[in-house]
């Protein structure tokens, strides 16, 4: 009889700790970056979405078209977006962002990690025949300071604010996650973040199997930002 006390109790802390550790993953959203830097300053804060935060020039009908790559430009601190321009257009055959779009989202990043070093600009397009579809299907957290994502196309990243082990449970109802779609700025706290903060727990989307939704649904595309000194 010894063990229901001990039962109950075990329980109860239980409970509270899954409040504290949901408390301490909080994930907000917002609409500017100033607002972004001081919710990433709260240690409860794990994530932040800048809500339509970043625009592309190249209308749905033709990013479908685009063919599956995974491109990488180091920027040092000056940014010369001319050559990450001219770097995208030779791959790509085309433009797909404005000068100034990227030079706002540039100069956002930098004041959020508080960097003036190497940023690391990634743009991946993955379609149905690649397995960068759906390139990290569990939930996870990243090695690194502050990650910056942004799906240009198909559905974005999806956060959590739930922590270990309740993330792990295939039962989390809806309420549990977050889903970032085109033209919003996701940022995710790293392990690397410290400043007692928890990094973000997040995973790709699931790919939709329907067949008439198969060619847009599946199709993504994926820019993102790091320092280049975490990937190293």
């Amino acid at each position: 009889m010894i063990f229901v006390p001990c039962l109950l109790v075990c329980g109860y802390l239980l409970r509270k700790s899954e409040c504290f550790l949901i408390q301490q993953r909080k994930v907000v959203e917002t609409r500017s970056w100033e607002e972004a830097r001081s919710f990433l300053e709260k240690r409860s804060v794990s994530s932040v979405i800048i809500k339509d935060g970043f625009a592309h020039l190249i209308p749905s009908s033709v990013l479908n078209q685009c063919s599956a790559t995974d491109l990488s430009f180091n920027l040092q601190k000056d940014d010369d977006i001319e050559s990450l321009q001219s770097y995208l257009k030779k791959n790509l055959s085309q433009q797909f962002f404005q000068d100034k779009d990227l030079q706002k989202l540039l100069n956002g990043y930098r004041k959020v990690t508080q960097t003036d070093k190497s940023i690391r600009f990634r743009l991946l397009i993955a379609d149905s025949d690649t397995r960068m579809v759906q390139p990290c299907p569990r939930l996870h957290t990243d090695n690194v300071y502050l990650r910056c994502l942004i799906p240009v196309l198909g559905a974005g990243t999806v956060v959590t604010d739930r922590s270990p082990p309740f993330l792990f449970d295939d039962n989390l109802p809806d309420s549990a996650f977050y889903k970032t779609s085109p033209g919003d700025i996701l940022l995710l706290k790293g392990r690397k973040f410290g400043q007692g903060s928890s990094p973000a727990y997040h995973r790709s989307p699931i790919p939709i199997d329907n067949d008439l939704q198969r060619e847009t649904r599946r199709k993504r595309i994926l820019l993102s930002l790091d320092r280049l000194e975490d990937l190293l």
